[in-house]
């Protein structure tokens, strides 16, 4: 299956991000689409302490929360109780949303 890498100069964000997931999704499938989106609201979550002005960080927690709801349109094949998994990701430290920590709630 052909792919092509995003071209940050030239794609916006959401475009990279939409690129990424469609390509996800024809290469591997869904349970990696997923686990993209978990990772992708993990990794905005962990790095919000960059961001100053309250306005801007409620902007990136939006962002992240959208990352999680996004996974609902993968159903049915994938389960997750995107509000849940989402008041567990907010209350975590930011130095426990690296990815290796993040993989260990589904353990």
């Amino acid at each position: 299956m052909p792919y092509s890498l995003p071209d940050p100069d030239v794609e916006t964000e959401a475009a990279i991000t939409t690129k990424i997931i469609r390509q996800l999704k024809n290469v591997t499938g869904p349970a990696h689409v997923a686990f993209f989106l978990i990772g992708e609201a993990a990794c905005f979550l962990r790095e919000l302490h960059l961001v100053s002005g309250e306005y801007d960080k409620n902007i990136v927690r939006g962002v992240a929360r959208g990352r999680l709801n996004e996974i609902r349109f993968l159903r049915p094949r994938i389960t997750l109780d995107c509000d849940a998994f989402w008041d567990t990701l907010r209350h975590m430290d930011p130095a426990d949303l690296s990815t290796a920590q993040v993989r260990m709630l589904f353990a």
